[in-house]
């Protein structure tokens, strides 16, 4: 009786033992995790570099590229800083980029094992042949802290659009039962915003004054008119026009 009650008993330690030693083995398996959880969390905080640029005023413009061009101002040096603390002295690997259009970005200027991140001065930009599409054109930095942990970070794109300055075409439509005719302007290239003045070569005050600023004229004499046509960025355009006697 005695024996059957010490088996009971030392089962019993056995028991509690072996629960014990599973306790200790899922407290261990526990503590293990939330120890990587907190090193991977300090590590993935200091790894976090962020780029701060400011915006060059002439982001989102639209410019003419024709005669001497546009000369963007210089894009200012990001500032850095980071999630955390780092423990070495940052070496950055730099690439400041740009693409003409849907292009594939090209590097335009670029360093390694650098202490510190330039600015960048964009070349002038040209658009020269008169009235042909706009280009638009991209600029962007990739950094590469290479000291600390390789992170990689890449500022917002800056862009711009260059015109080309206006090319003018023209029709002339009759005027049905008269020598008169209409003048049918068709201007491609140069900024959004243009005006027209219409003159007659020979006597200015001859032309009618309803017409003078319009883009098509109408009903005008046989006779020989020139437009200048500005859009207060690109060059100034004149274009001859004669409309010839019946």
């Amino acid at each position: 009786m005695i024996h059957h009650a010490t088996k009971k008993i030392f089962f019993v330690v056995a028991q509690q033992s072996s629960f014990q030693k599973l306790s200790c083995i899922l407290c261990l398996f526990v503590f293990t995790l939330v120890f990587q959880f907190i090193s991977f969390s300090v590590h993935a905080q200091s790894s976090v570099m962020h780029l701060f640029s400011l915006t060059p005023d002439w982001n989102h413009g639209t410019y003419c590229g024709a005669g001497n061009g546009y000369d963007p101002s210089r894009i200012t040096a990001p500032s850095v800083s980071y999630s955390g603390k780092n423990t070495e002295e940052p070496s950055y690997e730099y690439y400041w980029e740009q693409k003409k259009n849907d292009e594939e970005w090209t590097i335009v200027t670029a360093a390694k094992q650098a202490k510190f991140i330039p600015s960048y001065d964009p070349s002038a930009l040209f658009n020269d042949k008169p009235g042909a599409k706009p280009i638009q054109y991209s600029f962007r930095l990739r950094v590469i802290d290479h000291a600390n942990g390789n992170q990689t970070e890449m500022t917002d794109e800056f862009s711009l659009t260059i015109v080309a300055g206006p090319l003018a075409t023209y029709k002339l439509i009759p005027v049905k039962g008269t020598s008169k005719s209409d003048i049918d302007l068709t201007v491609t290239g140069g900024l959004a915003d243009k005006k027209y003045d219409w003159s007659n070569e020979k006597n200015a005050e001859e032309f009618p004054s309803a017409m003078l600023h319009v883009e098509d004229p109408e009903g005008l004499k046989p006779g020989s008119y020139q437009v200048r046509i500005n859009d207060g960025g690109c060059p100034e355009l004149t274009k001859q026009i004669i409309i010839p006697g019946k």
